[in-house]
Order: structure tokens, then sequence, then C-alpha cells
């Protein structure tokens, strides 16, 4: 009779048939965790050419040769492997087909039984009197087929007209008990639920008995289970493939927007080299080299993501396709039964699983973070910046009684810090100290009554007095960067009132320079001498840096300038900035060509060399700001906001955010008082306690170092 068997028939792809592998017919074939099947002769050569050294017999794994996902093996190998009863069905179903066909195309017109033929022409199949057999797979004449009709053994075979069959109009089902047990040759009529896979009678006795603890159904009784089940999980299923499908456009979109940051990273560059361009041509190439391997990482990233991401979505529409097609064929009870734990488990991981959406939004922050900014000829030509992925901390703890008021990094890479503490002060002295008290009984000096008499006195004991007195102190860390921990070395400043001290800094030599409130400037070495005659009469001080060549760098809030000290004390140069009054300062450390100044309201400027505003960086929720420059020319800001949490990002001289170190974090210490590594290693040194024993915090970007090249 005919069936809507023959639709799944219709509806076979070839990779469904083929294994992708040998690319012939699947034969005894195995279906992988990932729903693809292949046969088990290939999958004994794939494991055979996988073995290394590290190969052991029941812990390893497979890798479908489709996908590339893997799959363990236990103990049997590919043998343990379920074996795909659909797809064997499928196989044997097409091939019974093509038989049929071809039977139907050279014996149409004589009837196997009897050896009659059809005595009007040959191509005249539209009234052809045969009929087919699908069970005696027998062509027959009208005469045979009453006859096989009237048989009481042949009287329930499925027939149909040659004529209807060879137009289409008619289809035959595919024999229903061509599906035996692989091991004992059985019809699969049972179900284990325990292990989820069909069985025969044998292996009911067998490799799953019910005193083994196996629960067995009719395979006809838990089909409406399997259909139950299958139909709660589609919906789930539809919806993560539908989220695998926006997550997908999304990176689709994100790699439009990398290719459109490949083309204005690489304008930037183009136009950062127009001054240098007859002598840095070449740097600009390797630059652009690395830009593109930065972009290339993330694209192989986002590739990588990508694949992954659709490997899910595919697994959950083959899922969805083969649960649907099943469904639609209720009369395959063996292939839906065979297939149903497989799709049980896939479907469960497409439902388990979901986009990554951190990785994708890392790849994301990394492009919008990755920018260009130019150096001048004799420091360096440039570099590719991109956000670092992490920070490396530490914390030192100062021993002190107040402070740290300011913090500056030396130029070998220690930290120094302006304290106050206590310090010993001439000879310690030794003082006695009564701690308790003693009756001694004495006897008369005179003869007479032998009588004695009680006598009170003190104990004491000796104890050595140390003469403390306040000082203010410059401490230091013994050890540079990466290992600057402990603030040992002290050098002290009795001379100087420590809340009279404004700002420090520090020179090559390792001198310092330290600024007071009352805008006097003094120099540190072995003795602590006065170097303001530089500076006019009529002067504030607000901040200070300094750079490679030793310039000392003063602004003055009040007078709306920045002078321009040599380390002498000697005035090299005064800006007049009209505009600003600006208060802290930060100058690139090799060959400045700009400087860096906050002033209100809580904005970062950019000044060329002659006070000329380059750039600002502001943002609303800034409402304190500090700022250092690092080796690579990088500006730090340390901002806090209106609940005095703070947070520390890099930017570059052009006003573009490269990243965040750290981010709204709670310090005890209400001022800002940040230093920044000029040489060497980048770091940030930040005090985040102050009072007794203040604490600095050392944040150092960790990134992929980028190529540079010298000019």
């Amino acid at each position: 009779m005919a069936s809507s068997n023959t639709d799944l028939l219709d509806s076979v792809v070839s990779e469904e048939v083929e294994c992708a592998i040998c690319l012939n017919k699947l034969d005894t074939p195995r279906i992988l965790t990932c729903l693809h099947s292949f046969c088990e002769k290939c999958l004994e050569k794939c494991i055979q050419n996988q073995k290394d050294d590290s190969f052991q017999s029941g812990n390893s794994t497979l890798k479908c040769a489709l996908c590339n996902e893997y799959t363990a093996l236990n103990d049997a190998g590919v043998r343990g492997l379920r074996l795909d009863f659909r797809a064997t069905r499928l196989v044997e179903a097409l091939q019974e087909k093509e038989t049929r066909e071809l039977k139907l195309a050279s014996s149409a017109h004589r009837c196997e039984a009897c050896g009659r033929t059809d005595p009007g022409e040959p191509a005249s199949t539209e009234k052809s009197p045969f009929t087919y057999c699908r069970e005696c797979c027998q062509v027959l004449c009208q005469r045979c087929s009453e006859a096989h009709a009237g048989l009481r053994m042949s009287r329930t075979h499925t027939v149909a007209n040659i004529s209807d069959l060879l137009s289409g109009k008619v289809t035959i089902q595919s024999k229903d008990d061509s599906m035996l047990c692989p091991k004992h040759d059985e019809k699969l009529k049972f179900f284990c639920v325990a292990c989820l896979e069909p069985v025969c009678h044998d292996c009911t006795l067998i490799d799953h008995n019910r005193e083994q603890g196996h629960q067995l159904q009719f395979l006809k009784d838990f089909v409406p289970t399997i259909r139950e089940e299958l139909s709660s999980r589609q919906e789930e299923v539809s919806k993560k493939s539908e989220e695998f499908s926006e997550f997908l456009n999304l990176a689709d979109v994100l790699e439009t927007n990398i290719i459109h940051k490949t083309k204005d990273t690489s304008k930037n560059i183009q136009k950062g080299f127009v001054e240098y361009h007859s002598r840095v041509e070449e740097a600009r190439l390797q630059i652009e080299k690395v830009a593109c391997e930065y972009i290339g990482e993330k694209i192989e990233q986002l590739n990588q993501l990508r694949k992954k991401t659709q490997h899910i979505k595919s697994l959950a529409e083959k899922s969805l396709l083969l649960t649907n097609q099943i469904m639609e064929n209720e009369q395959d009870l063996v292939g839906m039964a065979s297939m149903y734990k497989s799709l049980r488990e896939a479907m469960d991981r497409a439902i388990a699983e979901k986009p990554d959406e951190q990785e994708l939004e890392n790849i994301r922050e990394y492009i919008d973070h990755l920018h260009y900014h130019v150096t001048p000829l004799d420091a360096k030509v440039g570099k590719v910046a991109v956000g670092c992925n992490c920070t490396e901390r530490s914390t030192s703890s100062v021993a002190c009684k107040s402070g740290p008021k300011d913090v500056q990094f030396t130029r070998d890479g220690r930290i120094s810090a302006i304290v106050e503490a206590e310090c010993i002060v001439g000879t310690p002295e030794t003082v006695y100290v009564q701690t308790g008290n003693e009756t001694v009984y004495t006897r008369p000096a005179f003869d007479g009554w032998p009588q004695y008499t009680a006598v009170n006195r003190g104990v004491y004991q000796s104890k050595e007095v140390k003469n403390l007195k306040m000082f203010a102190a410059i401490k230091q860390t013994a050890t540079s960067l990466p290992s600057c921990t402990s603030f040992n070395w002290t050098c002290w400043l009795p001379t100087l009132q420590y809340d009279s001290i404004r700002c420090f800094t520090s020179l090559s030599d390792h001198r310092f320079v330290i600024a007071t409130t009352d805008a006097m400037l003094y120099i540190l070495g072995n003795t602590l001498g006065e170097m303001s005659h530089g500076l006019p009469g009529k002067r504030s001080i607000s901040g200070m840096a300094t750079d490679n060549e030793d310039n000392i760098y003063i602004t003055d809030s009040e007078n709306h300038k920045i002078y321009i000290l040599r380390s002498d004390g000697n005035l090299k140069d005064t800006l007049n900035v009209e505009d600003i009054s600006p208060t802290c300062v930060a100058v690139p450390h090799m060959g400045p060509d700009v400087i860096a100044v906050t002033h209100e309201p809580a904005t970062v400027s950019i000044l060329d060399l002659n006070g000329n505003a380059l750039c600002s960086i502001h943002n609303e929720e800034w409402k304190k700001v500090a700022i250092g420059c690092d080796a690579d020319r990088l500006l730090y800001i340390l901002w806090s906001d209106q609940n005095n949490e703070k947070t520390l990002q890099r930017y570059t001289f052009q006003g573009i955010q490269v990243d965040t170190l750290f981010e709204k974090e709670s310090h005890s210490c209400n001022d800002l008082v940040l230093a920044v590594s000029p040489t060497g290693a980048c770091a940030a040194a930040v005090v985040t306690t102050t009072g007794v024993d203040g604490e600095v915090v050392t944040v150092a970007p960790r990134e992929k170092p980028s190529s540079e090249m010298a000019s």
C-alpha cells in the first residue's frame, strides 16, 4: 500500500546516508555526540590516525571529521558508540527503493510468477496490467496478482500498480521488519529505560536484565513518552537557536565595526606621520603591521567564538530537524527509539549552552580602546595603544603618623613618599621608675628590748627613655619596580614643617625638589638648599613635574602661568595660560612636546610648548582630578566622583581613552595622590590610606607588548 514513509525518503539529503569520510553509503553507522554519523570502519581508521604516545584505550577521544568536536570513547572504543538505527534504516530503504525501481524499469511488462508479458507496446506503461508486491519483490500480472491476493499467506502483502509506481502517484512503504538487533538478529521490540535504547528479547535476558536494575517497556508503549519529552524540549531549543542567531548577528556587526576601526586606525596613523613622512615611512608600515596583528588576533578570536556558537546552533537545528522528522513519521518506532537518547542529550546540550556574551564584550572593548598616538622623533616614532587585559597590584604600608601627602617615582623605579613620622632626637636617657613598695624589718641600734622595727621603702626599675619628635620626612622603598614594597629608607626634613610642604618631584641624580605652601622651592641632596631665585616674586606653586633633561615644570594657578626651570633653578621659560588656572602638571619624560595640566572644573587640558590648548578631557562625573605620564607617553588620570569613589584611567595625549586600571574604588584617603613611573615599567602609585601607617597601592597594567621602531 501507499505510505507517507516515502516522504521521509524524498526529504533525505545525501549527507544523511553518505559517510563524510569515505563518501560512500553509511555502513554500520555510529553516531557521535554532535549527532554526526560515520561508518564504523572509518571511525576505526580515524582512531588509528589520531593515536599518539599518550593514547590509552578507555581514555581517549574521537574528533569529528565535520565539526571537530570531540567525543569521549569508553573501553569498547568505536564499538561503544551507539548505532545510528535511523541512518541504517534510511540506507536500507534507499537501497530497497533503488532495487525496486531497477526491477520495475527492467521487468515492468513481464510477470515474474508465470512469465506472461504485456501484449501491448513495451513503452506503454500507463495502461500496464502488472502490479508489484513489496514483500515478494516480484512483478505480477493481473491473473497472478488476483491469485496472490487470494492466498492466506500473501493476502496482507503490499501490492501497487506498476503504472502508478512508475508515474509516482503511489509509493510503497519500506519494510519495517528489517531493523534487527545487531547482536542477536532479533526484532527490536523492547525499550530499556535505564540505557535509553531499543533492545530485543535476548538483550532483555543478557545485557538488560531486570534483575540488574534495567527497567524495560514495550517499544510501542514507550513511544508516547519519547514524543512527550522531545516535544517539551523543542520550544526551548527553538528559543536557543534564535538566541544563537541573534548572537551571530551581533558578531557580524562587531566584525563590520572592526573593519571600520581598522580603516580609521590606518587613517590616523597616516595623519600622524605626515610630519615625518620622508624619514619614517618604513616605521609607518611596521606600526600598521602591529595594528593588523592586534586586529587579526581579535578577528581570529571572534571567528573562533562564532565557530563555537555556530556549532551549538547547528547542533540545535539538527536536533530540531531530526526530531521533526521522527515526530512526523509515526510508524518508524525503532528509528524514533534509537535516536531518542542521542536527541535528548543533544537538545539538553543546546538548552544548557548560552552565547559567550562576555567574550564578545571583551573583543568589543579591546577594539574600542585600540588607538594610535604620535610621539616625537627624538624619542619614539609611536606605538599602537591597546587596553590592558588586567592589572597587577601590590600594597605597601608606610610607617608614619601622618601622610603620605605626596608620592613620586625616582628614575630608577623606587617610590618616595612625603610623610610625618617620629624621630629619635639625642641620646636616650636612663631613668628609674617606682614599680611598687616593700617592707623591711630593722633591729634597734641600742641594747635593751630585742624588738624589730618595720620600715616601708619603694622598689625602682631602670628604663631607657627616647626623646621623640615629629618631623617631616621622605620615606623611600629600598628596591625598584616591580618589587618596591617596603619603605625602609628615610630622609628627615627637620627644617621644614610637614604642613608647609605642598608637593615634590625627583631628578635624574636622585635629588628631590620640594615646594612649600608659601611658594618656596628647595633642592634636597646631601643638604637642603633653597632654589627659588629663578621664580618671580609674586607667585604660587600648585604642582610640579620633571622631564629626562631635569627641566622642572611648575604650575602657578593664581597667576595663570607655567614656569619651566632648569635643574640649577634658573628660569628657562614662562607660559601664559590666561584662560585656565593650572594645578597638577604632567609631561612626557622623553622629549616633551606637550604639557598636560588640570584645572577647574575637573578638566585636563593638553597644551603645546607655547601654552596653546590642543585638546581637553572632561567627564561630568569628575569632581577631583590628578594626572601623571608613563614611559609610553600615556596619560594617567585619577579622578573621584561625588561619592568620593576613585577611578584610574589611561589616555593618549590626543584625548583618546585607552583603558581603565581600576574603577569606582572606595579609599580612606580623601585627596587624590598619584605618581606614575616615567621610565622602565609602566606603573602608577596611588595613596589609598593616610594617617597612621598610610598605604600606597602600586598598579601595573599587564598587556601584550607591541613592536616599536626607533627613529
